[in-house]
C-alpha cells in the first residue's frame, strides 16, 4: 500500500516477513507504535498481560490508537531487536486473543475497541513454532480510559507510557463531554443502519443483508456538496431494485431510502454514508420476492445468490471511503444476515447441488466483522466471512462449493479504487 506506513497496514495482510522488515528498518517505537516481550505464565500456561501492558492499551485508547507487537525483543534504544514470539498455549491460536481480550474487559473500563492477530513463526525461522500476536488498538470514543487500580494513562513519545496530568484528564473529559452522553459514531449510526434486524425475526419477511464499513485509521471529514449527494444516489441504484427512492440530507450525512409512511421505512433499502468515510446499506436478499408463506413454513437461503448480493452491496459501499473521501488505507467491515430464523441453505438450484434434509437455522442473525485491504477485490471478504453462515446454517461442506461461488462474481469488473 503506496505511502502507508508498514505499522500501519491492514493486520490481515501481516506476515512473518513484514515482522522481520521491522528490525531490518530499526523502527523504533513512537506514540502509535509498541513492542512488547513476550511473557509466559508457567503455572497456568497462559500469556502473563501485566498492568504495563495494559497500560499500554490504555495510552493508545486515550490518545490516536496504536499498535502493539508481542512477541518482539528490543535493544537498548526501544528498537526491535528479535523476533521470539510465545510458545503456543495447548488450546491453540485463539487462546492468546481470548486472553488479551478477557484482561482488558476486567481491567479497563470503558470497554477499549481493537483487532487482534496472531502469526506463527514458520519453519526455518529461529523460534519457529512460537507465536507473535499483533494488536491494533482503535482511537477511544469515550475518554478517558482508565486501568483500574492503575489509573489514566497516555503516550508520552520516547518516554513510552506515562500517568495522565490533572489537566490532561481534565482535557479528556471535557472532550467526552463535547461528544454528549447521547451521541453516537457515525461508524455506531453506519452499523445500526445496516443490522436493524440482525437479531430479530419477522415472520412476513424474507432475510435481510447488511454491510457497513469505516476506515480503519479516522480521515478529516468532507465537506458534502450537491456533487456527493448525486454520487451516492448513483451508488445506490447500483445495489437497490426498487423502484423510486429519495436523498436525505443531514448535516454530516445524506441518506437514500423509502420515505412514505412510518411502517414502511425499516421494509425496504436503506442506505447512509458519512462525512467520516462510514457507510452502513440494507437490502432484502430476495427482492420482489413474495414473503414467506404465513403457515411459517421454512425460507430458503441462497448461499450463491447471498454471495453475490453482498459482492455488489461491498463493491459500492467501498467506493465511498476509497472514492469519495479520497481515503487509501484499510477498512473495517462489518457483514451480516438478519432475521434468519426459520431459515435452511441451498446452493443455486436444489437440482445443482441437491441437499439433504437439515433442520432450519433457529438463530435470528449472523454477522462477521473483517478488515479490508485498499484495492482487493470484495471476494476476499467473503471467502473469509462466508464459511461461517454457512456453519451457523447447518451447511459444512463449504469448501466444496468455493469455485462455484467464485464463478459468480468473477467476471464483474472491479475497478481499483
Amino acid at each position: 500500500m503506496a505511502g502507508t506506513p508498514i505499522w500501519q497496514q491492514p493486520l490481515s495482510t501481516f506476515t512473518i516477513d513484514d515482522l522481520i522488515q521491522f528490525i531490518e528498518e530499526k523502527i523504533p517505537e513512537h506514540e502509535h507504535l509498541e513492542y512488547k516481550r513476550a511473557s509466559y505464565n508457567t503455572q497456568n500456561h497462559k500469556a502473563d498481560f501485566d498492568d504495563k501492558f495494559l497500560s499500554t492499551i490504555v495510552a493508545f485508547a486515550n490518545g490516536g490508537g496504536g499498535l502493539i507487537i508481542y512477541g518482539i525483543e528490543e535493544d537498548g534504544q526501544s528498537r526491535p531487536k528479535i523476533i521470539e514470539g510465545e510458545r503456543p498455549t495447548p488450546k491453540g491460536l485463539r487462546d492468546v486473543q481470548r486472553a488479551i481480550n478477557d484482561k482488558c474487559a476486567g481491567q479497563i473500563e470503558p470497554t477499549v475497541h481493537m483487532d487482534t492477530k496472531v502469526l506463527i513463526i514458520p519453519v526455518g525461522y529461529e523460534h519457529a513454532g512460537n507465536q507473535v500476536l499483533l494488536i491494533r488498538v482503535r482511537p477511544g470514543l469515550r475518554p478517558p480510559y482508565n486501568l483500574r487500580g492503575g489509573g489514566i494513562f497516555l503516550r508520552g513519545g520516547k518516554e513510552g507510557d506515562r500517568h495522565a496530568s490533572l489537566r490532561e484528564i481534565q482535557h479528556l473529559f471535557e472532550t467526552q463531554a463535547l461528544l454528549g452522553p447521547p451521541q453516537r459514531s457515525p461508524w455506531q449510526l453506519a452499523c445500526g443502519d445496516a443490522f436493524v434486524y440482525l437479531q430479530q425475526h419477522i415472520p412476513t419477511h424474507g432475510p435481510f443483508l447488511g454491510v457497513a464499513l469505516t476506515p480503519a485509521f479516522p480521515i478529516d471529514p468532507i465537506d458534502l456538496d450537491n456533487e456527493d449527494d448525486h454520487s451516492f444516489k448513483m451508488l445506490c441504484h447500483t445495489v437497490f431494485h426498487e423502484h423510486g427512492g429519495r436523498l436525505r440530507r443531514e448535516p454530516d450525512a445524506v441518506g437514500f431510502g423509502w420515505f412514505k409512511e412510518p411502517e414502511c421505512n425499516d421494509h425496504y433499502p436503506y442506505a447512509r454514508a458519512f462525512n467520516d468515510g462510514s457507510i452502513g446499506m440494507r437490502r432484502r436478499l430476495y427482492p420482489g420476492a413474495p414473503p414467506p408463506d404465513q403457515d411459517h413454513k421454512p425460507y430458503p437461503v441462497n448461499l450463491v445468490g447471498a454471495w453475490g448480493a453482498l459482492w455488489d452491496m461491498l463493491k459500492a459501499t467501498s467506493r465511498w471511503p476509497w472514492v469519495h473521501c479520497g481515503y487509501e488505507g484499510p477498512l473495517t467491515v462489518h457483514v451480516g444476515l438478519g432475521n434468519l430464523a426459520n431459515t435452511y441453505v441451498i446452493i443455486g438450484s436444489k437440482e445443482d447441488f441437491p441437499l439433504p434434509d437439515i433442520e432450519p437455522n433457529r438463530l435470528p442473525g449472523w454477522s462477521k466483522q473483517l478488515e479490508w485491504d485498499h484495492g482487493q477485490r470484495p471476494e476476499v471478504i467473503l471467502e473469509a466471512a462466508l464459511p461461517a453462515l454457512a456453519r451457523q446454517l447447518q451447511f459444512g461442506e463449504f469448501a466444496a462449493i468455493k469455485h462455484r461461488l467464485q464463478a459468480e462474481t468473477a467476471q464483474r469488473p472491479w475497478e481499483e479504487a
